[in-house]
């Protein structure tokens, strides 16, 4: 045995480490080979969990590509245009597909975007931007200053009619060169920048559409940006309009090409069946869900909860309703609320009571007894109860109708309030609309008696397009059609006020006045509720104004993740 060791391990002829192991284990006894072969696998076995244990303690986890999300959205999408967006539907895919000069992000920062870098002059009325080098469309031609210059005079054309048109008012574009341009406004303007998070618009692909065609363009639909994700293919149901838009990660998006490898949205036209889509996951991500099946879905899925920062009440329009012209019916009518319940019974407790038409101010419930202001104002019940108010001229009954969006929570609130006024001697008649219906049809042309919605405020946001008398028709977003000569000119003084606590004082005082007119009952601030597979990791909801503020940091979300070393 001895000497046959030697001439393995010392034999002249070149074998080979394998050979030598083969030559060595064949002379062993049976005992011998399985103490060797229990001792190879205790070594190896070793081995690996020395060099596991090396590699996770060494090495650290980062995420990786790989990915897809397949998400609900509520309602037909018309507009995926930044220009045109009016619909949670539309702001969804251009906060998916577009960018904007600046970004805002979950924690209500502002960054640079399609923007290098930027400056304001020091009397805060000329904004400079210099374009990233890098930045190009989804179709590979370089974003220029010209694009920007263009989006802003396409929203400034009163033929357009972009609900964007009351925020870019008074506002010159100075293309310095393709990557350089400056932004000057009249006067100073505290939410300039907030201004410059819409998505700009490729001017090569838009400039010889003409403004009636603009709206009903495919690109609305099959848009050509700058965002995190570019829209692949979209499919269509017989009518025409959109089931399916499904999106790929923009490699070439200037913040970081996307983790996700895709996102496919599915449409639904009410919140019920889009509920049935992610029980029974045929989709696997929804937001703004009803907070009663929060529970039964936290089993499969992440649900995510953030501040919603819109306030949802009742506008009322006084010139389609003489009753509701009358102040003290208004009075009476918020009066007789009781929000807490209304939040218990409706809400489930989701949802933060609120009589303001703005967040972060104290809420104020005045006292007094609905039935004897209406007494006092000469409103008295009839023989079928109805409350009517007889003036020289005619007799005004207090029957009006209450126009909601096909929602269940507001379904349910609107029923609430029926029954509330009811009680009161008011004569409510519900009328519920899908949601891209009620934009199209009934907001926009401002046909509704009162109206059962959400505005969205943020924590410092511009008040103007909501209660500024030059925005009561469309597009502005003044639902209430409220006018007030003194609020104008508070609206106005706001917006150029800089100083935060300045700008407060004068919010304070808007507020006065608007509690004083009652032009619309405000209810709550709903939570915002967020259906994600547990898989994905990265997402941050900060305050969430609209919908789809969600999509803020979507290129920073993964569900894949790698283990490297430090120094890669």
């Amino acid at each position: 045995m001895k000497n046959t060791l030697h001439s393995i391990f010392f034999s002249e002829r070149k074998i080979s480490a394998l050979e030598r192991i083969h030559l060595l284990v064949s002379l062993m006894s049976p005992a011998e080979k399985a103490l060797w072969f229990a001792s190879a696998t205790v070594f190896v076995f070793a081995s690996f969990s020395m060099l596991y244990s090396l590699t996770n303690h060494f090495t650290i986890e980062v995420p990786a590509k790989g990915g897809t999300i397949h998400e609900g959205i509520i309602g037909t999408p018309r507009f995926a245009n930044p220009v045109l967006a009016v619909s949670d539907a539309d702001r969804d895919v251009v906060a998916l597909t577009y960018s904007g000069l600046m970004r805002s992000l979950p924690d209500n920062s502002i960054t640079p975007d399609l923007a290098e870098e930027y400056s304001v002059s020091g009397d805060g009325t000329v904004y400079t931007f210099n374009i990233k080098p890098n930045a190009v469309w989804s179709d590979g031609e370089p974003v220029t200053a010209a694009d920007v210059e263009f989006t802003i005079q396409t929203i400034q054309n009163p033929l357009i009619k972009s609900p964007k048109r009351a925020s870019f008012e008074g506002v010159t574009v100075t293309v310095v060169n393709d990557k350089k341009l400056t932004l000057t406004l009249k006067r100073p303007y505290a939410y300039f920048l907030e201004m410059t998070t819409i998505g700009i618009l490729p001017k090569h692909i838009w400039k010889d559409v003409n403004t009636d065609e603009f709206p009903f363009n495919e690109k609305n639909i099959s848009p050509v940006g700058t965002g995190p994700f570019i829209v692949n293919n979209v499919i269509r149901g017989k009518s025409g309009t959109p089931t399916e838009i499904n999106l790929v990660r923009n490699e070439q998006f200037v913040l970081g090409e996307p983790y996700l490898d895709s996102i496919q949205l599915t449409v639904f036209q009410n919140e019920k069946s889009a509920d049935e889509a992610l029980a029974n996951g045929t989709i696997d991500a929804l937001s703004n869900i009803d907070p009663a099946t929060k529970q039964p879905l936290e089993t499969k899925n992440e649900v995510t909860e953030a501040t919603l920062g819109r306030i949802f009440g009742v506008f009322f329009n006084q010139n389609a309703n003489a009753a509701l012209l009358d102040l003290s019916v208004r009075q009476a009518l918020s009066l007789s609320v009781n929000r807490s319940a209304l939040i218990k019974n409706v809400m489930n407790g989701f949802a933060t009571p609120n009589s303001l038409p703005i967040q972060g101010f104290e809420t104020e419930y005045k006292d007094g007894d609905p039935q004897t202001i209406l007494t006092k104002g000469g409103w008295l019940k009839n023989d079928d109860g109805i409350l009517v108010k007889k003036n020289k001229k005619e007799t005004i009954n207090l029957t009006f109708t209450l126009s909601i969006p096909n929602i269940p929570e507001l379904i349910n609130t609107a029923k609430y309030l029926e029954r509330t006024w009811g009680a009161l001697g008011a004569k409510v008649t519900i009328k519920v609309f899908e949601p891209s219906d009620l934009a199209q049809n009934v907001i926009k042309n401002r046909k509704y008696d009162a109206l059962l919605f959400g505005i969205a405020t943020g924590k410092d946001p511009d008040l103007y397009a909501f209660w500024h008398s030059s925005q009561r028709n469309d597009p502005g977003a003044n639902i209430a059609l409220y006018t007030n000569p003194k609020a104008d000119k508070l609206l106005e003084s706001m917006r150029a006020t800089v100083d935060v606590k300045e700008r407060a004082a004068k919010t304070a005082d808007l507020i006065a006045e608007i509690n004083r007119d009652i032009p619309a009952i405000f209810l709550y601030s709903p939570h915002f509720f967020y259906a994600l597979p547990k898989s994905i990791q990265g997402e941050m909801l900060g305050t969430i104004t609209v919908p789809s503020d969600r999509f803020a940091n979507v290129y920073a979300w993964y569900t894949e993740t790698d283990n490297i070393f430090p120094f890669f």
